[in-house]
């Protein structure tokens, strides 16, 4: 028999949805209800008080302020591979064009760089290159929100010296 499984939270705040390997547990939420259907489409409700709960998903339970389980999208050696894949446009060499250019670019669930687009340019070339440099990246580790990876919008200021 094949099931899917739905949770209810029910508590101070009101009611939410999520699915149970995603289940939120708060000290204001007293049980959890699941629902699931069965082929036939019959409805089964199990109403588990919070204790049992606690116990079945200790593993799986997340805190409902943001902040207890939130990060940044963030990428270990940034720096580094800045400086080992970027490369110096000829054209801004020659004439001597130094600065920066600000790509913006989001990174998805998976930690994927999407749409990354100059921000602030600097010309000569070095706009392609910064953005050549984005779009090769590997994937970053993604934010999180609620211990879940979320999509993120970043800003890469790219730096062009001769020094």
């Amino acid at each position: 028999m094949k099931k899917s499984t739905k949770a209810i939270l029910c508590g101070v705040f009101g009611i939410a949805f999520f699915s149970i390997s995603q289940v939120t547990i708060a000290q204001e939420v007293n049980t959890i209800t699941s629902y699931t259907y069965s082929e036939d489409n019959t409805l089964h409700e199990v109403v588990l008080p919070l204790r049992a709960t606690k116990q079945l998903n200790r593993s799986k339970m997340l805190k409902m302020d943001p902040e207890a389980e939130s990060s940044k999208a963030h990428f270990a050696g940034l720096e580094s591979y800045i400086h080992e894949h970027l490369s110096y446009p000829q054209l801004a060499k020659e004439n001597g064009v130094e600065g920066k250019v600000r790509i913006s670019f989001t990174i998805l669930q998976n930690g994927q760089v999407i749409n990354p687009r100059v921000v602030e340019s600097l010309g000569t070339g070095c706009d392609k290159a910064a953005l050549e440099l984005v779009e090769s990246m590997p994937a970053w580790v993604p934010a999180t929100k609620y211990g879940l990876p979320i999509g993120e919008k970043k800003y890469l200021d790219i730096t062009f010296s001769l020094r």
